[in-house]
């Protein structure tokens, strides 16, 4: 700050231990100072010296601090401990600093003579009387201005070269400095000279100057905005500084805008003008700004940075003469002009940037560079970084521009540049807009997530995989995509934080050698990394990834690969024009692909695209291609209750198109593990019979020993040893033929099921196949009952094959009973595009009398249909209902509002079912006829009032009229019929009434003949469809199987050939209609939706206890085969087996399965 003789000073009471003193506020200055006395109270209360060794530049000229304390500190709002560094010399004994303020939260009022602590409404504490404590003799007019600039840390840190601060102003005695401080005199010299433009005051250049181009607009005025006296104080000085700097100037022009005031982030405001409606009525200047990322590898591989920031940057560019009326706002004080260019004008970037291409031309991107306001100066070597320096401070002085000596940064090998901190060869990410990312919340809007990959999208080039990785978040802010935040949102939100975190840097580019571009592309995605050769490795430069559209995900591999390609090199291509490099991807048929004359047309073109290029392409396996091919991929497991708290350490991520991929439910394929040696053991086989009890009965029967005579097993057992033979082994076994069949003891059944139908050897067979398998091998009591139901439970054929019994279902329909009573809509398309833009039809059709309308639309939305429905309301009058299938725009909020607001009841047939709907068969017949008549099939839609009259007037065959004469009560007159004999004279008024009546009584007639014509059609319609149908058996409480309706995708390697037919099982919960049922999820009880009992099959639910054969009479030699069966009666059992034998044990055994006698 700058206070003179009489003006109010920034003074606050401090307190260190006992002594109270008048302490400077210093908001010019980066740090805290004592003097003497304060250094002495400091002492007292216990505070010691560490040396500390910083260059400082006071209002009477330079000072070094070799030491600082940390001590306490009292004051009107608080206390806390303080750091100081301590300058015996000081003109005032305590200078508070930004540091102090920044913690504090204090703001300096010094018009009103006080501070506050905060932005929010409070009383203000006025600052301290105090008399001038100046060293030294200054005349009463001269400010004691104090700025404290020190060095944070060496530049030299382990070379014995000259020393140079991190923020420098110009010494009184350059060269008596640089000998007592060891500072290159070459620096201090060149600052010296530049010491004028080293200032906080902004400069004016002559050599540009902003328009405002308006047209022959009209001028805009801004109402004035009332404000309370605390903003008025604030606007008042604010307006006064730029008053006084001569930046602004009273104005009487017809154009204003309003004033804001906007927080600084160091405390206090600053004005802002509000000139959104200026800009409206702008033309822009159109002026390419340079981009972060080129004008970053343009460093290559420099040693030395300096940067420059331009003070108030705008402020040095004068407005136009004409176009200064135009900045004009309006406040309290009255109407001010900006004559230098403000904050906020349409065009100012452009205008910026323009300047200092000038200001650097011949010099850009060689050794400087400027992005707006902010100049960065690099070189290879020091005495060249000291010749460039000057070099750039001379075009900034001719140019009559000011440099902020508080943005100065000099001599260093590594510092901050738009966001970055670059260094040598490398580059990272600014830590501050790091730790911006990583703190920032859960987005919970969709404006919120665009705010949050804005920020993170700044640095993709330092991210693998970002596109890939970002693709669950980018994929709520598609339209009408609802938003769910689920496990992959919060996997990838957390990943991409993740990658920033873990110190994420990439090398700068040296343009003079040459580069490698390594491709891969997946069904999800493609990327590239361009690196670059050092001694060690190779280097990654940038980091490129998207996701592939939904027409590039129907591309072949070899397409993909071409296209990664491609599309790197498009990238890329500012780095390697007029250079050699490779390229290398992991597909070796992509190097033949490229000189073929048998590609595709497709690659054709993207190799044209590639010509002029000098590359080579190179085959690199997967496995060494791992940059690229994990960018491509990123595999991801999530947690599955998105509240698990996730890791801290960096997680591949997966992208996956949610809707493209699909899981399919199958059982594993068994495999032939110790207890499957049981069955193909002989000894094993006859230890496990033993084991079982009723074989062990038999065995001993046929040993010679006697059964009990209350045995129940005993008339069994009998007949069972009959046609049993026990071999020496000691085996059971049965004789068919000349075969030997072992008897199957019943613990093992169920693992001989599995191996004869569920092992990949046995292909999930059908019932007969299945039970010759097993009845050749072994035998057991209701084998056939077994088999039967193990392979009717199996949950894989139940998904899989195909249901060869009749569809369920019989027609059970309702006809409209009055013209317009009930409306059927569709849409056929998409069509041809034509000239005239339509690329949709939709159709009505009146289900009574078949009258048609045709509507030709440009696209198939609900705003489009809802106005040709008013259309139809308006003139044919309100129908009772409308039936339409679930296409998007039948089942919108548009379209449920207009049902709503006409009092229309609203009927959808069951998806994936079109044949409920009957303008299904009239967009047959519309096809057929444009089939006909379009020769040119971009001009279909000039066609479509002709084929609806002609719809209109043939008769139908279920009404016997034509739709017209049932609609109107007349035939239509048609271009080639003759022209009628009555009179044209207008008939008397009593004509209408007889006419009216005729014509009553005419279509009373048609209506009640129309009525017998559709009964005796339905009854005909009936009898057909009923003939291949089959009555349903279903009701609410059953377990079903719903069709699905997979489709074919290459990208995601999946075929509806070989997906499974039906999905579930799902509960039906009640009956919706004659045929439809709704459907739940028996898990989750979620809904899940309506369907016709054609697309469902009973579901068999598996039991734990197969094969159910251990339920037996205790009374005799009857053996009951108990199972449960889940859905109702309904479906056909499994015929009986064809097999025959002579044996009785044999033919009870084939009995049906209700059981089995022996």
């Amino acid at each position: 700050v700058a206070a003179t003789a009489g003006k109010k000073e920034p003074l606050l009471d401090i307190r260190i231990g006992a002594t109270t003193f008048q302490a400077l506020v210093d908001t010019g200055s980066s740090v805290s100072l004592l003097g003497q006395q304060a250094m002495a109270a400091a002492e007292a209360t216990g505070a010691s010296h560490k040396r500390e060794v910083r260059t400082l530049r006071l209002a009477t000229g330079w000072s070094q601090s070799t030491s600082s304390l940390r001590c306490k500190i009292h004051w009107a709002a608080g206390s806390r401990r303080q750091r100081f560094l301590c300058v015996p010399d000081l003109c005032k004994d305590i200078v508070l600093g930004r540091d102090f303020l920044t913690v504090t939260g204090i703001s300096l009022h010094i018009a009103l003579g006080g501070w506050t602590i905060g932005t929010e409404p409070q009383c203000m504490v006025p600052f301290v009387k105090g008399e001038r404590q100046v060293k030294g003799e200054l005349d009463s007019e001269e400010s004691y201005d104090l700025q404290a600039i020190f060095a944070e840390q060496p530049i030299f840190a382990e070379q014995p070269e000259p020393m140079v601060s991190s923020e420098v102003s110009t010494p009184n005695d350059p060269a008596s400095f640089a000998a007592q401080m060891n500072v290159d005199p070459r620096l201090v010299q060149v600052l010296d000279t530049f010491s004028p433009i080293i200032t906080t005051t902004p400069g004016r250049t002559t050599i540009a100057e902003h328009r405002i181009d308006t047209g022959d607009s009209l001028p805009v005025r801004c109402k004035l905005r009332p404000v309370n006296a605390k903003k008025q104080a604030i606007m008042d000085n604010c307006i006064h500084d730029l008053l006084e700097q001569e930046l602004i100037r009273p104005s009487t022009s017809q154009w204003t805008s309003a004033p804001v005031l906007v927080a600084k982030k160091s405390g206090g405001f600053r004005l802002a003008i509000d000139y959104r409606p200026l800009n409206s009525r702008t033309r822009v200047p159109v002026y390419p700004m340079p981009r972060t990322d080129w004008l970053l590898a343009q460093l290559g591989q420099a040693q030395w940075f300096s940067s420059f920031d331009l003070s108030q940057g705008f402020f040095q560019i004068p407005v136009c003469q004409q176009d200064i009326p135009k900045t004009a706002f309006i406040c309290h004080q009255g109407t001010f002009e900006f004559t230098r260019m403000p904050f906020g004008v349409a065009g100012g970037p452009a205008t910026f940037q323009t300047l200092m291409d000038r200001v650097l031309d011949g010099i850009n991107h060689k050794f400087a560079m400027a992005f707006l306001d902010d100049v960065l100066v690099y070189s290879d070597t020091l005495d060249n970084h000291v010749e460039h320096i000057q070099c750039v401070l001379e075009r900034i002085r001719a140019a009559g521009l000011t440099i902020n000596p508080d943005k100065i940064q000099l001599c260093h090998h590594s510092l901050r540049f738009l966001g970055h901190i670059i260094s040598p060869g490398q580059c990272r990410p600014d830590k501050g807009k790091v730790l911006a990312v990583l703190h920032y919340p859960r987005p919970a809007t969709v404006k919120q997530l665009q705010a949050f990959l804005g920020l993170a999208g700044y640095y993709r080039s330092f991210i693998p995989r970002f596109s890939l990785t970002a693709h669950p978040l980018t994929s709520l802010l598609k339209k009408d995509a609802p938003w769910q935040w689920t496990n992959q949102q919060e996997c990838a939100f957390q990943s991409l934080k993740q990658s920033l975190a873990n110190d994420a840097v990439v090398n700068l580019p040296d343009l003079n050698q040459p580069f490698v571009v390594e491709t891969d592309a997946s069904g999800i995605g493609i990327a590239a990394v361009l690196l670059q050769a050092s001694p060690e490795e190779l280097r990654p430069v940038s980091f490129i990834s998207r996701v592939l559209t939904e027409a590039e995900k129907q591309y072949t591999v070899q397409e993909w690969e071409c296209l990664a390609v491609v599309w790197a090199v498009d990238k890329f291509r500012p780095y390697l024009e007029f250079t050699e490099f490779e390229i290398h991807c992991d597909h070796s048929s992509l190097s033949w692909m490229f000189q073929t004359n048998q590609a595709s047309p497709r690659v054709k073109r993207w190799v044209l695209r590639l010509q002029g290029l000098n590359c080579k392409i190179k085959h690199r396996r997967g496995l060494a291609n791992i940059p690229a091919d994990a960018l491509s991929r990123a595999p991801l497991n999530c947690p599955d209750n998105p509240s698990q708290t996730l890791p801290e350490t960096l997680f591949p991520i997966t992208v996956q198109e949610p809707e493209q991929h699909i899981t399919f439910e199958t059982v594993a394929p068994l495999s032939v593990t110790d207890d499957v040696t049981l069955l193909n053991d002989i000894e094993c086989l006859i230890e496990e019979q033993g084991r079982d009890p009723l074989f062990a009965k038999l065995k001993s029967v046929m040993q010679g020993t006697t059964l009990p005579q209350n045995d129940p097993q005993s008339r069994l057992i009998k007949d069972l040893a009959a046609s049993t033979e026990l071999e020496s082994t000691g085996l059971l076994v049965q004789h068919r033929g000349n075969q030997k069949v072992p008897w199957l003891p019943e613990h093992l059944r169920t693992l001989v099921l599995k191996m004869a139908h569920d092992h990949p050897t046995s292909a999930h067979a059908g019932f007969f196949k299945t039970l010759q398998r097993v009845s050749s091998r072994f035998v057991w009591l209701g084998m056939r009952a077994d088999v039967s139901k193990y392979v009717r439970c199996c949950k894989v054929c139940q998904r899989s094959k195909a249901n060869r019994q009749k569809p369920a279902g019989l027609m059970s329909s309702q006809w409209a009973t009055a013209p317009m009573e009930e409306l059927s809509v569709d849409v056929i398309g998409p069509l041809p595009l034509t000239p005239r833009r339509h690329q949709y039809l939709l159709v009505v059709v009146d289900k009574f009398t078949k009258f048609i309308e045709l509507f030709p639309l440009r696209a198939a939305t609900g705003q489009n249909i809802v106005d040709c429905m008013r259309q139809v309301f308006c003139r044919h009058g309100v129908p009772v209902a409308i039936s339409s299938d679930n296409g998007r725009p039948f089942v919108s909020t548009l379209w449920k509002r207009l049902l709503k607001q006409w009092g229309i009841k609203d009927r959808h047939t069951v998806p994936y079912r079109p044949a409920g709907q009957m303008v299904e068969r009239h967009n047959g017949t519309v096809k057929e006829c444009l089939r006909a008549y379009c020769t040119n099939h971009r001009e279909w839609d000039s066609h479509i009032p002709e084929i609806a009259f002609a719809l209109r007037t043939a008769q139908s065959v279920v009404t016997g009229y034509t739709p017209a004469f049932l609609c109107y009560g007349r035939e239509l007159r048609t271009p080639w019929e003759p022209p009628g004999t009555k009179d044209n004279v207008e008939p008397p008024a009593a004509a209408y009434h007889a006419f009216s009546e005729e014509v009553r009584q005419c279509l009373a007639q048609a209506f009640e003949f129309t009525h017998g014509q559709q009964t005796a059609a339905q009854a005909k319609q009936k009898a057909y469809y009923d003939h291949h149908r089959r009555p349903v058996a279903l009701k609410p409480g059953d377990l079903v199987l719903l069709d699905s309706h997979t489709l074919s995708n290459a990208a995601t390697g999946v075929s509806s050939k070989l997906a499974p037919r039906r999905s579930g099982p799902y509960r039906i919960t009640k009956n919706v209609g004659a045929n439809d049922f709704m459907l739940t999820d028996p898990t989750t009880g979620r809904r899940r939706g309506i369907a016709h009992a054609d697309q469902l099959t009973a579901y068999y639910e598996p039991r734990l206890d197969m094969p159910a054969t251990g339920s037996r009479s205790t009374g005799g030699r009857r053996v009951r085969t108990v199972w449960r069966r889940q859905p109702p009666q309904g479906r056909e059992m499994a015929p009986p087996d064809r097999a025959t034998s002579s044996s009785p044990i044999r033919s009870r055994e084939m009995a049906p399965l209700d059981g089995a006698t022996p």
